[in-house]
């Protein structure tokens, strides 16, 4: 009996040994490969306990309609007001679907309004505008719309987790419907994640951007630069924020930053 009981213990030791092993291994295939979905999980934490995310959220949240046809899980909305309508709407949004955290969902999509409340897909455009067809484990997140005086322009950036690349990237148009061929504003190659999260200010005839040159949690990471044609750009700034004692280990995310009366307002 005691023979017997050795070799149960003996395969069930082995099984367990490899069991650590392959475990080991996919830790470390997930941690390459997925590094920002795990810190999107971070920042969610765990939905089943509290309520402090609920309260945070409106009673009557807006009803923005998705390409995804299972569920309208927007996200990463930026707007454009427009009093005179140049663009035929006075609100003008892009947003990326985010179904169920599926990042090849994640891509540029319009919806316009009369009022601010009432949002719905204009006439002539299909969503989503940048994504319609993509290489597998690519997707086009984080995107800015904004106007540059005649045209709007929409900038994303590209991302191919598998192949660890990024590029910031934009298109541009007059009608919200014809868009321009894609350009690559900056691509960070295959080295890693960056160019995230960016915001674009464009004032008195020049880009003024706004971007994370990582994607760590661990430290800050954005930086600023400016210019007149896109291609020739200031050195990166880096920038510090000052989030008070309370928060001094807190590191910015994902932000939007604008100019509100001449103010830098995030």
């Amino acid at each position: 009996m005691k023979k017997k009981i050795l070799i149960v213990l003996l395969i069930v030791a082995i099984l367990n040994i490899g069991i650590i092993k392959n475990n080991t291994k996919a830790d470390r295939v997930v941690e390459e490969n997925t590094e920002e979905t795990s810190m999107e999980l971070e920042l969610l934490g765990d939905l089943s306990k509290g309520n402090e995310r609920k309260n945070g959220n409106p009673k009557k949240p807006l009803d923005i309609k998705t390409y995804v046809k299972l569920d309208n899980h927007a996200v990463h909305p930026r707007v454009i007001y427009d009093e005179s309508k140049q663009f035929n709407y006075p609100w003008i949004m892009v947003f990326t679907p985010y179904s169920f955290m599926d990042d090849q969902k994640e891509n540029p999509s319009i919806v316009v309004s009369e009022d601010g409340e009432n949002w719905y897909i204009p006439e002539g455009v299909e969503n989503p505008i940048v994504g319609k067809i993509i290489p597998p484990n690519t997707h086009y997140s984080d995107p800015d719309i904004f106007i540059n005086g005649k045209e709007i322009e929409l900038w994303y950036r590209q991302s191919d987790k598998e192949k660890r690349l990024s590029r910031l990237c934009r298109i541009k148009t007059k009608d919200l419907i014809n868009w321009s061929k894609e350009e690559v504003i900056f691509d960070y190659g295959t080295g890693g994640y960056g160019y995230g999260a960016s915001t674009v200010v464009f004032k008195d005839g020049e880009y003024n951007l706004y971007y994370r040159n990582h994607m760590s949690f661990n430290s800050e990471g954005y930086v600023y630069r400016k210019s007149k044609d896109v291609k020739n750009w200031t050195e990166p700034v880096e920038i510090n924020f000052d989030y008070g004692p309370k928060w001094s280990n807190f590191h910015a995310w994902h932000i939007e930053i604008d100019y509100i009366k001449g103010n830098i307002m995030l």
